[in-house]
């Protein structure tokens, strides 16, 4: 059986299963669609480290892989929600700085570091290889 044979028959059963795999028959590939900001995350992103820094939020993307339809979360298990801000794209082995108020809560306050401290970090994000999650957290550097 052919490659592109192949790749047809795995695209055939990974649509029967529901997969969020989708296929392509250009160059004989298949490229994993995450599904956009509301979709579960389905793999690990590796590569990612989050943190604060003064009034910004930094992002670095250390992998090779473009990070699509970003979520961060600060925050995320307080009781109010924590503080979200979503971005377009973050380029491979990039570094990206936010402002803390891009940051929103669900009900659309700003995120003020100095009233509420960064704790902990979310990133979710489509990758080639789904739709991927990060969480960490830093301790205070003195």
């Amino acid at each position: 059986m052919n490659r592109h044979r192949k790749l047809a028959a795995l695209c055939a059963v990974m649509a029967l299963l529901g997969s969020a795999v989708g296929c392509s028959s250009e160059a004989g590939e298949s490229k994993a669609i995450g599904g956009g900001y509301d979709a579960p995350a389905t793999v690990r992103l590796s590569g990612v480290v989050v943190g604060a820094v003064g009034a910004g939020i930094l992002l670095q993307n250390h992998s090779d892989e473009q990070l699509e339809s970003v979520e961060i979360v600060i925050n995320e298990k307080a009781p109010a929600g924590g503080f979200r801000f979503r971005a377009a794209a973050i380029p491979p082995n990039s570094t990206q700085t936010y402002l803390t108020q891009a940051f929103k809560s669900p009900s659309g306050e700003s995120l003020n570091p100095v009233q509420t401290k960064p704790t902990s970090f979310a990133v979710y994000a489509d990758t080639p290889r789904g739709r991927g999650s990060w969480t960490g957290g830093y301790e205070d550097q003195r």
